[in-house]
């Protein structure tokens, strides 16, 4: 909105000059390409408009379900082997044998398949269930702050399953 000789951000509420305003895409290019597609123009700062597509888009339209749509309705040639989608990952549910188990979207023969991350698991006696952890969880445990070091086997089989359920819960 035209205000004296500046807009205003209908996000941030900022009245700044019209230099500091660029188009905004009502819908995201991220998603193809649309024949004359609706824009707002003065409407969104620069600011606010790279916001939405660093973070927003990145979650929604490359790193989510609709980033699987683009590879499956060919707008955008996948990677072979696994898909970076940080955002859609799967666990297996609890009632059955496989409880725990986490999974990913792979591109493999031309179509999206589901893929096992590469993970250990432990079972927790004192939960009775087992415990899944991602070989990316276990270098960010180890890289972290807290480094822990591996207990001893002489401990007692309740101590070492309580120092893993310790160290996964962090």
């Amino acid at each position: 909105m035209l205000i004296g000789s500046s807009y205003e951000c209908i996000y941030c509420r900022r009245r700044l000059p019209p230099a500091e305003f660029n188009q905004e895409h009502v819908l995201s290019e991220a998603f193809g390409r649309f024949h004359d597609p609706p824009k707002l123009h003065n409407c969104v700062c620069r600011q606010c408009n790279q916001f939405f597509g660093d973070e927003l888009e990145a979650r929604v339209a490359r790193g989510a379900f609709e980033g699987m749509l683009r590879y499956d309705r060919g707008v955008r040639k996948p990677p072979s082997g696994p898909i970076k989608m940080r955002y859609v990952n799967f666990t297996l549910p609890d009632g059955s044998d496989w409880a725990g188990v986490r999974l990913r979207l792979a591109w493999q023969d031309e179509g999206l398949v589901v893929d096992l991350i590469p993970q250990v698991a432990f079972l927790n006696k004192l939960e009775s269930r087992w415990i899944h952890i991602t070989e990316d969880e276990i270098e960010a445990k180890l890289s972290g702050e807290c480094r822990r070091s591996i207990p001893p086997r002489r401990e007692s089989l309740h101590d070492r399953e309580r120092n893993l359920n310790a160290f996964y819960r962090g």
